[in-house]
């Protein structure tokens, strides 16, 4: 079985490094390279501002409900990633402080809130929940970058690896609420992937091109690059 996951992995990354030579052998010259890294480039920049402006939709009321959670920067200074996001409760509060102190650091109450101290100096207030309406552009990028990476790993007979790593990352990098998380990859999905279709199928018909015809010759490419 691994012997044939190999064969088979071997045998993607080499059908992506000749489609990937084949596109270059397209590009006419040094002006063209140019145009092509600025058309794309620009193309990379809509897609995150789509990623921003999608998760600045949620409004921060949305992720006030409940007890306060755990943020990323205390979870990661604890060393304790999978409770980001997770209610500030008394044995969230007791985990933390055990992971904190060997770090020279712990957590007091103060005025009813949950405060940061570095020994006898406040840091700051830990249990404000996360919100998507605070992702700017370097975070949503990073969302990309899992974007790009679960697209290439697909769940088998399904897909949909790409919005697997989109919640994935929502979830354990900026702890956010799961129910939030799987709404806004789903969300996400729609924006940048679905909302291609009409545009495409237009431009299709007015070009006069069956589906059909390219779906038949596509098998058939895939087929005698297999023999």
């Amino acid at each position: 079985m691994t012997v044939r996951f190999s064969t088979r992995l071997a045998h993607f990354v080499d059908e992506k490094v000749r489609a990937f030579g084949e596109g270059l052998n397209t590009i006419s010259g040094g002006k063209a390279l140019v145009k092509l890294i600025a058309i794309s480039l620009l193309m990379w920049f809509m897609i995150a501002l789509a990623y921003r402006e999608v998760a600045h939709s949620y409004p921060v009321e949305t992720l006030e409900q409940g007890p306060p959670a755990v943020d990323v920067e205390t979870a990661d200074l604890a060393n304790l990633p999978e409770t980001a996001g997770q209610p500030l409760t008394d044995d969230t509060i007791v985990t933390l402080n055990a992971a904190l102190q060997g770090k020279g650091y712990s957590l007091k109450s103060l005025h009813g809130d949950i405060w940061l101290y570095r020994q006898r100096t406040r840091i700051k207030k830990v249990g404000d929940r996360p919100h998507l309406a605070n992702m700017d552009v370097p975070h949503v990028l990073l969302l990309m970058g899992f974007s790009m990476i679960g697209s290439v790993v697909q769940l088998p007979a399904v897909g949909g690896g790409s919005q697997l790593a989109v919640i994935s990352a929502l979830q354990v990098i900026y702890g956010i609420p799961p129910e939030l998380a799987l709404s806004c990859g789903i969300l996400l999905w729609l924006v940048t992937f679905m909302s291609c279709i009409p545009v495409g199928l237009v431009f299709a018909h007015r070009e006069h091109l069956s589906l059909r015809k390219l779906s038949k010759a596509s098998h058939k490419q895939q087929e005698l690059a297999e023999e």
